[in-house]
């Protein structure tokens, strides 16, 4: 569009200035001298209006040349800022996973460990389901509350309170990061460090959501649905109705 404009106004200016009309006018202006101050006047805003042509189309080409370049260092900025954001990211996720695999207890490693840690939560002779056996035999009720979880999960987190705490708060710093960034598709990178999770570590993410201590947590596990793929042999429907369907993806 502002090719076509230009050409017009161009245009306009060539004919105008070779047409037989200007032409006659300039010969007249020579010929007739101070006599024909009509035709110096014809003449004068002719050219008076080419001239404001001209500079209308120079200030539409000023004004094109700033806006495109306004939107060039916009896209290279908000490429800068998502390459700056995405190195961070990385980072971020490199460290937790070395930071997970580098701890040792009792000579478990890593992941290791979070898989004894939810063997040892479900366990029928010393697992939450024994502590509930035993609610069961005082209230003559065997329903798995939160509040039951919660109990059972502090004292699991004080025998390994070593790992647990180093693994959830490092795994929350990547979550904070991603939400208070300003890049688009937040839930793009929520999902890849969910992929990144075994079946034991989202099951500890779900029991830890469940307790006080993990209260602030769960503010990001229904945001972007941790709880996908959630094995579900273990859980009770009460369990579950704990979170909001977002946290399911539901």
């Amino acid at each position: 569009m502002s090719k076509i404009f230009i050409f017009i106004c161009l245009a306009i200016l060539i004919l105008a200035s070779f047409s037989p009309w200007t032409q006659n006018v300039i010969c007249s202006l020579i010929i007739c001298g101070e006599n024909n101050v009509l035709y110096f006047d014809a003449l004068n805003a002719l050219f008076t209006g080419l001239a404001f042509l001209g500079l209308v189309a120079t200030l539409f080409l000023q004004w094109k040349d700033l806006r495109d370049t306004k939107e060039d260092v916009d896209k290279q900025n908000k490429t800068l800022a998502l390459q700056i954001f995405e190195t961070s990211f990385f980072s971020m996720l490199s460290q937790h996973n070395a930071m997970v695999y580098s701890i040792v207890i009792k000579g478990r490693r890593g992941k290791s460990i979070i898989r004894d840690i939810v063997q040892g939560i479900f366990s029928k002779n010393c697992g939450i389901d024994a502590l509930v056996d035993m609610i069961e035999n005082q209230r003559g009720e065997k329903i798995i509350t939160p509040d039951i979880v919660d109990i059972y999960y502090s004292s699991i987190y004080q025998d390994f309170s070593s790992f647990l705490g180093v693994y959830f708060r490092s795994l929350y710093r990547v979550f904070v990061f991603i939400d208070n960034s300003k890049i688009e598709n937040k839930e793009l990178y929520a999902d890849i460090v969910r992929s990144q999770l075994s079946d034991d570590e989202i099951i500890i993410l779900f029991i830890n959501g469940l307790s006080k201590k993990g209260h602030k947590f769960r503010l990001y596990i229904e945001k972007y649905a941790l709880l996908n793929n959630l094995p579900l042999d273990k859980i009770t429907p009460e369990m579950k109705d704990s979170y909001s369907n977002n946290a399911y993806d539901e």
